[in-house]
């Protein structure tokens, strides 16, 4: 018997282990959302309502001086009004950087002239985009609303990429965009419920004010009653302005966590353009339209009253003349 030879087998390469496909994550649900907004800002509400109250209190102060009718305290609460159109502007910035430092930064310590004077190195970035996305939803919804609405909402979180993730200009707009791109409709639904969320606080709001300007006897018409109404107003935009930050940066660190692969935008840009440019073109048509309205308009009425009395001065004669009897 010839002796068994063993053929020695080729060594088998090692197969690499296949990496577990991760289950495709989506967004929060609107409530769920609104609950991690309110935990974080019931966590940290003094530093997040102050930084809000500042311009709100200041335009606060400036309507009620423009009530009294001396020269001075008109300019005065103009001029309040003024500085808080522009501390509302470096406020967002403020809060925003806030609300992410809060998140990313356990335990540290703010104040309230630090995060405004972060909130106005962001003061010229805020104003650009805020013309910018004007002119797009202007030139976006020229013709039509509903173009308006989508394209709004795809460029919705341009200003948190621009104070969260340093993106300027298009860049902003663009990173909105890749965020929002496949999602746009749970995006627009978590907005649709932020705004049914305001739309029911302002009517809680206005039942309050209805109750005290019963109580303390004001009518519709009188100073305390729109003194009344806008402290009101001020406490709405306050608490509820404030909530509304924290929820659409809850909103935006979510689509932020579920994006990873970069987007193609270079189309949507090419789109933005061409809105602005229409944009800019229907800026100057509407101050024309509006001037030439304003213009026909008095004249429009004079002739419009002048043909009412003919006809009335017509009629009158046509009824002496009916009514008239011939002498017996």
């Amino acid at each position: 018997m010839e002796p068994n030879t063993t053929v020695p087998m080729s060594p088998v390469a090692p197969v690499a282990p296949v990496a577990p496909v991760a289950a495709v994550a989506s967004l929060p649900g609107p409530i769920s959302l609104f609950r991690s907004a309110w935990d974080l800002f019931k966590t940290h509400w003094k530093m997040i309502v102050y930084i809000v109250a500042v311009p709100t209190v200041l335009s606060l102060i400036g309507q009620i001086m423009v009530m009294f009718k001396s020269p001075l305290w008109l300019i005065i609460g103009t001029l309040l009004s003024l500085v808080g159109i522009v501390m509302s502007i470096a406020m967002e910035g403020a809060v925003i950087n806030a609300v992410h430092r809060f998140t990313t930064e356990p335990g540290v310590q703010l104040t309230l002239k630090g995060q405004y004077k972060i909130g106005f190195g962001f003061f010229w970035s805020v104003i650009l985009l805020s013309i910018m996305q004007g002119l797009i939803i202007m030139g976006s919804g020229i013709l039509l609303i509903i173009p308006a609405i989508i394209v709004g909402v795809y460029i919705g979180m341009a200003l948190f990429a621009r104070i969260i993730d340093g993106k300027k200009g298009f860049a902003a707009f663009l990173t909105s965009f890749g965020l929002i791109k496949g999602r746009w409709w749970a995006v627009f639904g978590r907005i649709l419920f932020l705004m049914l969320f305001y739309i029911v606080s302002s009517l809680i709001v206005g039942g309050i004010y209805l109750i005290i300007k019963s109580i303390l006897g004001f009518s519709s018409d009188s100073d305390g009653a729109t003194i009344v109404s806008l402290v009101c107003n001020w406490l709405l935009s306050l608490i509820i302005g404030s909530m509304a930050l924290v929820y659409m940066y809850k909103l935006y660190m979510s689509l932020r966590s579920l994006t990873s692969v970069e987007v193609p935008s270079s189309g949507f840009k090419k789109w933005l353009v061409a809105f602005i440019i229409i944009g800019i073109i229907a800026v100057p048509l509407m101050i024309v339209a509006m001037t030439f309205i304003m213009k026909i308009q008095p004249s429009a009425i004079e002739g419009a009253t002048q043909s009412l009395i003919l006809e009335d001065l017509d009629s009158s004669e046509l009824e002496i003349d009916f009514g008239a009897s011939e002498p017996i």
